[in-house]
């Protein structure tokens, strides 16, 4: 009954409130449009944000796990306080520091991904610090000693080992991407349009009928990335 009832709260209502405003729309012969464009530029954003946080998430998963000291302490706490800090606020702290430093990326794809994949650079590290417990520097050494040069260890053992926390970091990122709004609002270029500010402009106008298909569109995208990763886990147990 328990589970039953978070699952109620957490999916149910949600489900059932966008599929009344869905319905409503309909009845009432509303234009609902299917934002195809906010919903490439959403999944390339999110992708990109994704892709980068993985690369920066290895070697400070690496950092963390096989090297314990004042850095690696250091480094856990500031990824930490960077997702502890509200999305507003880092979003101003962007735009102050591109005004001022960096003036050529203020308001641009590149500011808005990096900003993305910090804010959310966490995930992808938790996920990488079981996998990388695995990678032993024994095995590794092991497999040097039998002739297995530097890109074939990579290719035979740490890949394999870490692919799990990899596509469980991509994932995590770029499901947090998908709905990331104070950082897209402040940070987009004019005209870039994602389904997180497409929901929010029909909501706060109060059309809820046209807020219902964006929504919904991020539901659909969170079940399945949700469900992939849930079965990638189920199969590589």
């Amino acid at each position: 009954l328990f589970c039953a009832s978070v699952a109620l709260l957490a999916l149910g209502i949600p489900v059932a409130t966008i599929t009344v405003w869905l319905v409503d729309g309909l009845r009432a012969g509303l234009p609902l449009e299917v934002g195809l464009d906010a919903l490439r530029d959403s999944v390339l954003l999110a992708g990109s944000a994704a892709l980068i946080a993985v690369l920066l998430a290895l070697p400070l998963a690496r950092l963390v796990t096989h090297f314990p000291g004042r850095a690696s302490s250091l480094t856990d706490r500031l990824l930490y306080g960077v997702y502890a800090i509200p999305g507003i606020s880092l979003a101003l702290a962007v735009v102050f520091f591109t005004l001022n430093a960096v003036p050529v990326l203020y308001q641009t794809l590149f500011a808005l991904v990096l900003a993305i994949s910090l804010r959310y650079l966490v995930q992808s590290v938790g996920a990488l610090r079981g996998p990388m417990l695995q990678v032993s520097p024994r095995t590794v050494e092991a497999a040097r000693s039998l002739g297995e040069g530097t890109f074939g260890v990579i290719r035979t053992i740490t890949l394999p080992l870490l692919r799990p926390g990899i596509v469980a970091g991509f994932m995590l990122v770029l499901l947090s991407g998908l709905k990331e709004l104070p950082l897209t609002l402040l940070l987009a270029p004019p005209g870039t349009s994602t389904l997180a500010t497409e929901l929010w402009d029909a909501a706060r106008e109060a059309f809820y009928a046209q807020a219902a298909v964006p929504a919904s569109l991020l539901l659909v995208v969170s079940f399945v990335s949700v469900g992939l990763l849930v079965r990638r886990g189920e199969i590589e147990a």
